[in-house]
């Protein structure tokens, strides 16, 4: 479609790809090998929607499937959107909320119910909130080092699993709580995205509790896990197991927001279609998302 300012907002086409790669490396700083993995492996042009102006990609953003999980075992579906970005040159125009706009379409034709998003700074919450985002997921954060970091003595392993058999690990250990679960390719770009890195995806077992952590390493000597879910008794047990399996100076923990030390935060929005499942977010009510790819 076109807009009354002449701008065209679609889906991407397939020779549209070295724009879009240009553009997201610009903006983000993305190595080219996690391009090639994310296109190869995520999305195709078609699940990108683009603004293009006069034959160039002047605004994107990538939007991904995704499940929203109740607890009382509903669930709906939603478009994640990522990479969502424009030209420093072309900011101010009004291009940015336009690629909103049209991603709401996007997603309303396909049948979605809703769609989720994370801002990149603490900034965006207000832009977002004025194109009807409201906030919706919280995690827990907090640094450790590694010499705070107990050494029991128990028998605790940390064993790393394949992406298949996380998502199913994850989604029983979630069983009962609002969150958003995710389809292979997306638990497989975060067990390629922590390989890489020198992390992984683990399957815990903590004094007979099993939980689950999604572990990357940003520099040799710091390690963030992106998730752990373990029951908060468990969580010390847990960090010794982790730290175990992927040696660092210091780590940074994420969780699920319970009642434990740490700084809780907004990690996410979202925007609901449907009428009769707004009222949770209007209710304040809180869910849990899980890595996100920031």
């Amino acid at each position: 479609m076109k807009d009354n300012r002449g701008w065209a907002l679609r889906p991407s086409f397939p020779e549209e790809l070295p724009q879009q790669m240009a553009l997201w490396r610009r903006i983000f700083g993305d190595t080219q090998e996690f391009l090639d993995y994310f296109y190869n492996t995520c999305c195709s042009p078609r699940d990108v929607v683009v603004l293009e102006e006069k034959g160039e990609v002047c605004s994107m953003a990538a939007i991904l499937p995704m499940t929203v999980c109740f607890p009382d075992g509903r669930i709906a579906s939603a478009g994640y959107i990522y990479a969502f970005c424009t030209r420093p040159e072309d900011r101010g125009r009004g291009m940015g909320g336009a690629i909103l706009d049209y991603a709401d379409r996007y997603l309303k034709e396909k049948g979605a119910d809703g769609v989720i998003l994370v801002p990149a700074e603490k900034s965006l919450y207000e832009y977002f909130g004025s194109h009807g985002y409201r906030k919706c997921f919280l995690k827990r954060i907090w640094e450790v080092a590694r010499n705070e970091i107990s050494q029991s003595g128990e028998t605790g392993r940390a064993e790393k699993i394949s992406p298949e058999d996380y998502g199913v690990l994850r989604e029983r250990l979630l069983t009962g709580r609002f969150h958003v679960a995710y389809g292979l390719p997306l638990l497989s770009l975060q067990n390629w995205i922590s390989e890489v890195s020198g992390g992984g995806l683990f399957r815990l077992n903590v004094s007979g509790t099993e939980g689950c952590a999604a572990v990357e390493k940003s520099r040799s000597d710091y390690a963030e896990i992106k998730e752990l879910l373990l029951p908060p008794q468990a969580l010390p047990r847990g960090l010794e197991a982790i730290a175990a399996a992927v040696p660092a100076t210091r780590y940074q923990v994420r969780i699920p927001a319970l009642e434990i030390e740490g700084d809780e935060r907004p990690f996410g929005m979202m925007k609901w279609y449907r009428e009769d499942l707004s009222g949770i977010l209007n209710g304040g009510q809180s869910g849990y998302l899980g890595f996100g790819f920031d």
